[in-house]
């Protein structure tokens, strides 16, 4: 082979090893890190909504325990106040069910009327059991 084409040839397969090895170079020298900084944040965000999750319907599982046994104790005239907390409820229970397709960016107002609304329900159950009494 001529030196020619064999300088050719040996700057191409360095160009082409340049080409491969990029990656593994910019990960080692910090430049991946934003990917990985990115999945943390995305990875954390999903992690703290499944944990709400998890504790708002725990926290709904317990109201509904409570309006159930508030029924069944209630005098004729509560009825009505007990049909308003379990629509209340099944309100409540849409709003979370609605939670799992929100984005980031519509998560913390979500979130924050999903509370509300939990807070509201058992403010509710409380006055209806405080008339009980």
């Amino acid at each position: 082979m001529k030196k020619g084409k064999a300088l050719y040839v040996l700057t191409g397969l360095f160009f082409v090893a340049m080409l491969f090895l990029s990656g593994p170079v910019r990960s080692v020298w910090g430049q991946g890190e934003e990917k990985t900084k990115a999945e943390d944040t995305k990875e954390k965000f999903s992690e703290e909504k499944k944990e709400f999750q998890m504790k708002a319907k725990a926290r709904l599982e317990e109201l509904d325990r409570k309006i159930n046994e508030l029924e069944a104790k209630s005098k004729a005239e509560m009825k009505e106040d007990v049909q308003k907390l379990k629509k209340k409820r099944n309100a409540l229970e849409k709003d979370l069910k609605r939670l799992e397709a929100k984005s980031k960016a519509q998560w913390e107002k979500a979130k924050q009327k999903v509370q509300a609304a939990m807070d509201d329900l058992e403010e509710a159950y409380n006055k209806v059991l405080n008339k009980l009494k």
